[in-house]
């Protein structure tokens, strides 16, 4: 039986999404430019190429959070913004959205009733998961949290789960899983680490042969069996 779940937050519990979208359109009514779907998906591919740089070290959280928005909205014409600044707004703006994955509340009250140990595993600023998942009003079901920002590592990297099992106990990968959605780290690094993995495929993508997958789900209803709900 698996024990311990680790779940990663964004698109697996937290429907970053939806917030996404919500806070940076408030982001660009603030700039004073014009918000449309095409506006959005251009910088949700210039943000998730960010986001690959950082899981890949070849950038930090803290480029990331001077150079995004800066470097995004100079497409457009606008200077000299605050990258930080607005940052800081597009992150309280995330925090306010509390959008949760269909399915996410009942798991985590079923896993809690059970007696699992529940762990978030996320990439992503701390103050800002922390907010989400308050807003949300889930954070009381998770036992431990481990935040990329605090730990010092980012998934896949193994430092990030080495981490993990320090706080759980080493013996406790026998009996755990990860579930996520991103194969890039939360695959990769189930992987690195040597636990099982679940990927989350709501969007019935393809996976690379490299990578073991040992269940593939597209909701979250169907984790359900695989850990004896």
């Amino acid at each position: 039986m698996y024990q311990n779940i680790l779940l990663d937050l964004d698109d697996t519990i937290l429907d970053f999404g939806a917030s996404e979208t919500f806070a940076f359109q408030k982001v660009a009514e603030t700039l004073g430019v014009t918000y449309n779907p095409t506006l959005l998906n251009d910088y949700k591919r210039y943000n998730q190429d960010l986001w690959l740089q950082i899981e890949k070290n070849t950038l930090s959280k803290a480029d990331l959070i001077d150079q995004r928005f800066p470097g995004f909205f100079s497409r457009y014409g606008l200077s000299n913004l605050s990258g930080r600044e607005i940052d800081e707004q597009f992150r309280a703006y995330l925090a306010d959205g509390g959008h949760i994955i269909p399915g996410a509340r009942q798991l985590l009250i079923d896993l809690k009733a059970t007696g699992r140990n529940i762990y978030a595993a996320s990439n992503g600023i701390y103050n800002t998961q922390i907010n989400r998942l308050e807003q949300a009003g889930l954070i009381e079901y998770f036992d431990d949290l481990f935040i990329s920002e605090k730990i010092g590592y980012n998934k896949p990297h193994i430092g990030f789960f080495d981490h993990a099992f320090q706080a759980i106990g080493s013996q406790a990968k026998q009996s755990s899983l990860m579930v996520g959605d991103s194969l890039t780290s939360d695959i990769k690094g189930a992987n690195a680490a040597k636990i099982p993995a679940v990927w989350f495929n709501p969007k019935g993508l393809s996976a690379p042969n490299e990578l073991i997958i040992n269940y593939e789900i597209s909701s979250l209803e169907q984790l359900y069996p695989i850990i004896d709900l």
